[in-house]
Order: structure tokens, then C-alpha cells, then sequence
């Protein structure tokens, strides 16, 4: 996607319980409490953040990716009561291939609840139907077996289990690619 070819002005999503908003400086608070949160960061197999500038780094990348078309991320917030519980989005976007990569976490008191559930439909209806991507895949730790049940629900499939392709805390980590084709069940 080419900066031009953004949607402006950036999109709000809405499910029943969900706002779906951009990313904005003031929630980097939130921000760096999932980041530095040892459960999110352990089942997502990523580096706790250790610093309030570490997150301020990310916050920067991530709404800078939305300028260059790479990223269209989204931060959870309940609809009753304004707080965020997550984020989620669609990164990694490669308009010449037409396919983009899922992300997402969520705070640990909201897992079981259907939150993200409701997020991903959303945001995987936007992906297919108007950004027009043709692929969306996710990359999960294979310990990760919430994460992959999540994305079976919407029909993503199994591509790859790759042995030992990350080191995690010292350790090699196994990933499985999901992925689901627009007009694939």
C-alpha cells in the first residue's frame, strides 16, 4: 500500500462490546503495561519491553507504519467503559503480493472472553474487503495453542511448522504460519 493509497482519515472499527482505534501517544501507558506484561510477552514468544522508552519506540514505529502503508493497527477499548484491553491489526502489508500479517494481544483478565475474537472478525472483514487483500497469515509460537485455536475459528489453516526458528529467552522456539485466502472458507 502507498501513502496515497491510505485511508483517511484512519479507520474506526466497532464490534458489539469493541471501538477499534488508532494508535495514539496518549495510550502509551497502555502500551507498555501489555508490553511488559510476562504473560502476554512469554505466550507471544517476544522481548518484555524494559523500558518506558523501549515502548515509546514502538508507539513511534507503529503509527509511523500506518503513514507508509506497512501497518493499520488498532488498540481494544470496551465500549462501556473506554478502557483498552488489547491491540490488533494487520502489519507487515504487501500491496504487490496483495497480503498482510495478523497481530494482536490482549490483557491476560480479558483472555476466554470472546474480545478477540470479535477484534479479528472485524479487522479480517477490513482486510479482505477493504484494503482488498487477497492473503492474511499469522506467525504463532506453536506453545501458543489459544492463539492458534483463535485463528482456526475464522478458518486459517495450518502452512508451515517451522523448527527452531526463533530464539526466545535463551531457548530456539517452533512457529506455525496460518493462513487464510479471501474467498477460502
Amino acid at each position: 500500500m502507498e501513502e496515497s493509497e491510505n485511508i483517511v482519515p484512519f479507520p474506526i472499527l466497532e464490534t458489539k462490546r469493541l471501538y477499534l482505534k488508532k494508535f495514539d501517544k496518549k495510550n502509551l501507558s497502555f502500551l507498555h503495561a501489555i508490553r511488559t506484561d510476562k504473560t502476554v510477552t512469554e505466550m507471544a514468544g517476544i522481548k518484555k519491553h524494559t523500558s518506558l522508552s523501549e515502548t515509546e519506540d514502538l508507539m513511534n514505529k507503529t503509527i509511523s507504519s500506518y503513514s507508509t502503508g506497512n501497518a493499520l493497527w488498532w488498540i481494544l477499548f470496551l465500549k462501556n467503559n473506554q478502557e483498552p484491553i488489547g491491540y490488533a491489526g494487520i502489519w507487515n502489508i504487501q500491496k504487490e503480493h496483495l497480503k498482510g500479517e495478523l497481530g494482536y494481544m490482549l490483557k491476560p483478565s480479558y483472555f476466554n472472553k470472546g474480545y478477540m475474537t470479535e477484534a479479528l472478525q472485524t479487522i479480517i472483514d477490513f482486510g479482505f474487503n477493504k484494503l482488498f487483500l487477497h492473503r492474511l497469515e499469522a506467525y504463532i509460537d506453536s506453545d501458543n495453542i489459544a492463539s492458534i485455536n483463535l485463528l482456526r475459528k475464522f478458518n486459517f489453516q495450518q502452512e508451515a511448522f517451522l523448527k527452531e526458528d526463533y530464539i526466545f529467552k535463551g531457548s530456539f522456539r517452533n512457529s506455525v504460519i496460518l493462513a487464510k485466502l479471501k474467498n477460502k472458507n
